[in-house]
């Protein structure tokens, strides 16, 4: 018998079967709708207890529910924005909404903005073109265009009509201005063209200062090729601080260039007037602290420095302590200096780190402790990768450091990687054709130094150094200089003389050199008599002619030219400098030295150490231990705390058997933390001063011992080397 199926009994299971499929699917569509509805109300209630990162989550999963919903995807872009601005996960998300909706302008603007900010380009100008589809008369866009443009080498026509359309939209603002003088100067190099664009910014807009302020920073830019004067950059700048008198761009711009004018007494005058209205900017501080630096009154520069740290608030501390520290390196004040140390040792930033580091590099330097400051300043600057400036710095003192260790080779190589990084580093280039000069590379020399002279802020010394070497390098050529070589040689001092100023004695001064080179003394008297009667009370003027009349009709005529330059300028230390090197020609010696160091506490620090400093290099050509012994006397009762100046009194007094100076020299060396660093240094000069032969080993293996025996200090050289001479 066949089986027969039960058809109710299928009917009915198949109907359960379908019910509960169905049911299946029903809850499976409630929970896949609730699900994405859930994670999206989380991410709302998230970010309004400012929960970001939280908000973003769920906002992320609810898009994986929901992949196609672009009002979802702008919400968490903006999330995602307020959180990090720039990040290249939020440029993708807006390519992702832009892919899915084209139209929406808002992102589109958002993209452009974030692809500039991470080069992005190519990205950049299809975004911009994109828009100026919608929008043509929106300069903004026009002005973002030619900035993609630019960075792509775009063709020049293309980014000018960007440019010109962004100006012919709105011309009454800078921006497009200032980007198409920009692109003029810098990759077409046509300043003239530039100016003239600058012209038509000033003319549509007479009335800001702004229009006035970019014209002069242009000047500044093209001053090497002539096309505006830099006295046309300080009337800008004044006419910008007559419209706006606060303006600080104005202020610091207008105070840079008088300074390379020489007006240092104007320049300073504006920075007193910005740290007045501006007292929590910091640059103003430090512009003043570094023009009295350059004016070579430390003092001053400190004194500024200190006055607007008791007076500023906290946040801008760090930025004037390190120059501070700096400074007091250089004044030999190194308690305070590590007292600074200890602040910024406090502090935890990696920029705080490197400059502490910085700091005790310089502590190292001024200690005599080169090879501790070569190790600190090596590591330094294997830590300022992306920091050029600190880097250069660095650098700089790395190769101070190698020179007074005697490493030419180092000291090359520090310098050249420093010129490498930065070619326009003006010290570097100098300090580059020193090296090649004391190396006796003088081609080298005089090519880092035209190098040096090419840049806008080459002082004079700079400019006429690189002349009066040029002008020796024809006087002892083995052929014999043609006449239009030296002509040619004072038509270049005579544009250097015009292009400083009526008011800068530098340039007569080096023409009047170049004519003694030339073998012309008698031109180079008529020059500087004739300048010395124009400009009357310019001392330095009156003391080159002092010197050159002394060596061209004797020193009294000489002396009668600098009574002449006192009773109408003044006294003051070149005076007195140029009057000692005149006693020191006179044969009878008639005139005493010393009487020069006299009634000098009322002047400037920066006078006195300098009066000082020139006093001891003219004592030791005469080889006057007396002197020497009384000047540098002098010099420690301004500069008690400095260790090296106490060892050059106690090794004169040796010399000069002046046994109270050597009773006061070690009493105040006694006093001194790091005085007792160099007593195997006074104990070498008291053996040699008593030429103890027999004392003699003992003394030359503790200078050993403590400088080892390649020292880097001269007075270690030359007292070891006196003691092998004793040696035999």
């Amino acid at each position: 018998m066949l089986p027969t199926i039960n058809k109710r009994f299928l009917l009915k299971m198949l109907l359960a079967l379908g019910l509960l499929v169905g049911g299946l699917a029903g809850v499976h569509a409630f929970q896949a709708r609730r699900i994405p509805d859930a994670l999206r109300r989380q991410s709302a209630r998230a970010a309004e207890a400012g929960k970001k990162d939280a908000a973003i989550g769920y906002l992320k999963q609810y898009l994986e529910f929901c992949p196609q919903d672009v009002d979802a995807q702008e919400e968490l872009a903006e999330l995602i924005k307020n959180r990090d601005a720039n990040s290249y996960e939020l440029l993708q998300l807006y390519e992702r909404i832009l892919r899915t909706d084209a139209s929406r302008h808002a992102i589109r603007r958002e993209a452009l903005r974030l692809s500039v900010v991470r080069r992005r380009y190519t990205d950049a100008e299809t975004h911009a073109e994109h828009l100026l589809k919608e929008f043509p008369n929106e300069a903004e866009l026009w002005q973002s265009l030619a900035g993609a443009q630019i960075a792509l080498h775009q063709p020049s026509d293309k980014i000018l009509k960007s440019l010109e359309e962004a100006i012919r939209l709105e011309p009454k603002k800078p921006g497009a201005y200032q980007s198409l003088a920009a692109y003029l100067l810098r990759d077409l190099h046509r300043p003239a063209d530039a100016k003239l664009v600058l012209d038509r910014l000033v003319a549509a807009l007479p009335g800001e200062p702004q229009s006035y302020i970019s014209r002069a920073v242009f000047a500044t830019m093209v001053e090497e090729s002539k096309i505006l004067a830099l006295d046309s950059a300080i009337l800008d700048l004044r006419k910008a601080l007559e419209l706006a008198p606060k303006n600080p761009e104005a202020l610091l711009l207008l105070s840079e260039q008088l300074q390379r004018g020489r007006d240092l007494a104007a320049a300073s005058d504006l920075l007193a007037t910005g740290i007045r209205v501006y007292p929590k900017d910091p640059r103003f501080v430090r512009s003043l602290a570094w023009l009295e630096l350059n004016r070579g009154n430390i003092g001053s520069s400190v004194s500024i420095l200190e006055s607007a740290l008791e007076r500023g608030p906290r946040e801008d501390s760090f930025e004037l302590l390190v120059p501070l520290a700096d400074l007091l390196v250089q004044l030999g004040e190194t308690e305070r200096t590590r007292d600074i140390l200890v602040k910024l040792d406090a502090r935890t930033t990696k920029e705080a780190k490197m400059q502490a580091k910085y700091i005790r590099g310089r502590l190292a330097m001024r200690e005599d402790h080169w090879d501790e400051a070569i190790e600190i300043l090596l590591t330094l600057r294997a830590e300022t990768l992306g920091l050029l400036g600190l880097e250069n710095q660095t650098n700089l003192l790395l190769a101070q450091c190698y020179r007074r260790k005697g490493n030419a080779a180092k000291e090359l190589e520090c310098l050249t990687l420093l010129t490498n990084r930065d070619a326009q580093h003006l010290a570097g280039r100098e300090g580059l054709g020193k090296a090649y000069l004391n190396a006796g590379r003088f081609d080298e020399a005089i090519r880092e130094y035209e190098l040096a002279a090419r840049s806008p802020y080459a002082g004079p010394t700079t400019r006429s150094t690189l002349l009066k070497m040029r002008a020796t390098q024809v006087r002892t050529a083995a052929i014999p200089a043609t006449p239009a070589q030296w002509d040619l040689l004072e038509a270049e001092a005579k544009e250097l003389a015009a292009k400083l100023g009526s008011a800068n004695s530098d340039g007569a001064i080096l023409r009047a050199e170049i004519a003694v080179l030339r073998g012309n003394l008698e031109k180079a008297v008529a020059m500087l008599r004739t300048e010395a009667y124009r400009r009357p009370s310019d001392v330095k003027l009156w003391g080159t002619l002092g010197q050159l009349l002394a060596d061209f009709a004797g020193v009294p005529i000489g002396l009668a030219v600098l009574d002449e330059a006192q009773a109408i300028a003044g006294d003051g230390p070149d005076l007195r400098l140029s009057r000692a090197m005149l006693y020191t020609k006179d044969q009878a010696k008639l005139r005493d030295v010393e009487r020069l160091a006299g009634q000098i506490d009322t002047w400037p620090d920066a006078e006195q150490q300098r009066l000082l400093d020139g006093l001891l290099e003219i004592y030791d050509r005469m080889g006057d231990d007396a002197g020497m012994l009384k000047t540098y006397r002098r010099m420690a009762g301004r500069r008690f705390g400095d260790v090296a100046i106490w060892d050059a009194v106690y090794e004169r007094a040796l010399k000069a058997n002046d046994p109270a100076a050597k009773t006061e020299a070690e009493a105040a060396l006694a006093k001194l933390p790091s005085g007792a660093e160099s007593q195997s240094l006074r104990n070498a000069w008291g053996v040699l001063a008593k030429s103890q032969a027999t004392e003699a080993p003992a003394a030359r293996d503790a200078l050993i011992n403590r400088y080892s025996a390649a020292p880097d200090r001269a007075d270690v050289c030359i007292a070891l080397g006196r003691l092998q001479a004793l040696l035999g």
